[in-house]
């Protein structure tokens, strides 16, 4: 037996062909991994495997880069028995893990633990101050596992599902606001937008920064390759007040094959709940005119009750809450 860090990319496939049974729940089916995020899981590890000298070169020019993805294995007898995620966001001292999973086979053995400590230990050796991750709500064992490592449960977020039988029509703008499309490198006003509406008690955890949002030059390269080879097509807006204040943006990403899921997102200045009914229904109908066949799935953090209304409105289901911690490190 022995831990390690991740070995890219080979590790990726791997952990691809256990993640239905790592993540499996036999008395809350609805958080099993389903069959569409089986494909898009695998759709996305063969393109990391698929232009990964690629990565690697664009890593060796851009530093802002190579925190994107690491993470540790557990292996016995060549077996992966359990395994971790990491990434710093950006290029803050923020981080987050994005996957903790131990095979049914290896359970009850401290495994896990053992794991999130090296996650723990990792970030701390490259001077990050806070390490996240999403939990959820019910899953007593990993609740239990990092309180003990000292977690703290600082927000939540609902995750929402829905698979329209009739799309909805092309929605009208309220009067008295602006739409644009944007792209993924006109940060600045999502910056801005984000630090004006995030709420005060989450920035311990999540400050608002510049390098998050900030993308490396060199992903201008990367990032539609990606997409492309991974069958995305992917769309953002603003939405801006008539004195030019972007009040929301939004961004939605539809599969052009018959693979994987669709998904949306949204943030939306409190104080303008009105757009809440537009924004979800002009992505459902952006999404299904593309792509009507697959689930589409939304997060909403739980501060944004317009958005989390407008979508059950819509008819969106909810899968799953999501219970967001965080730990503070000394770097």
């Amino acid at each position: 037996m022995s831990i390690r860090t991740l070995k890219l990319p080979h590790d990726l496939l791997r952990i691809t062909e256990i993640a239905t049974e790592t993540w499996n729940y036999p008395d809350h089916p609805e958080w099993n991994v389903q069959p569409d995020e089986e494909e898009s899981l695998a759709d996305s590890m063969k393109n990391y495997k698929r232009i990964w000298p690629l990565i690697r070169a664009i890593q060796f020019f851009s530093p802002g880069l190579r925190d994107f993805l690491h993470g540790h294995v557990w292996e016995e007898d060549g077996r992966i028995a359990g395994f971790t995620q990491i990434g710093r966001r950006g290029s803050t001292d923020t981080w987050y893990m994005s996957a903790v999973g131990v095979h049914p086979d290896f359970r009850r053995r401290g495994i896990a633990q053992r794991l999130v400590e090296s996650a723990i230990d990792f970030v701390q050796q490259r001077n990050g101050k806070r390490l996240l991750l999403d939990v959820i709500e019910g899953n007593v064992p990993a609740m239990n596992l990092y309180n003990k490592l000292g977690f703290e449960n600082y927000t939540s977020s609902l995750q929402l599902e829905i698979q329209p039988q009739i799309p909805p029509s092309d929605p009208s703008l309220p009067d008295g606001y602006q739409l644009e499309a944007t792209d993924d490198y006109t940060w600045q006003p999502r910056f801005e937008l984000m630090k004006r509406i995030t709420p005060e008690n989450l920035t311990r955890f999540e400050p608002v920064e510049e390098e998050r949002y900030r993308k490396p030059f060199l992903t201008r390269l990367l990032f539609p390759i990606f997409k492309r080879a991974e069958g995305l097509e992917v769309g953002r807006l603003f939405i801006s007040s008539l004195d030019g204040q972007k009040v929301a943006y939004a961004i939605y990403d539809t599969r052009t094959r018959d693979t994987g899921r669709n998904t949306i997102m949204a943030n939306l200045d409190p104080n303008f709940p009105e757009l809440a009914p537009y924004l979800v229904n002009y992505m459902l109908h952006k999404v299904l005119a593309v792509n009507p066949e697959r689930v589409i799935e939304c997060n909403v953090p739980i501060w944004q009750e317009a958005l989390a209304d407008a979508a059950n409105e819509a008819g969106f289901e909810l899968r799953a809450k999501l219970l967001t911690l965080g730990l503070l490190l000394d770097g």
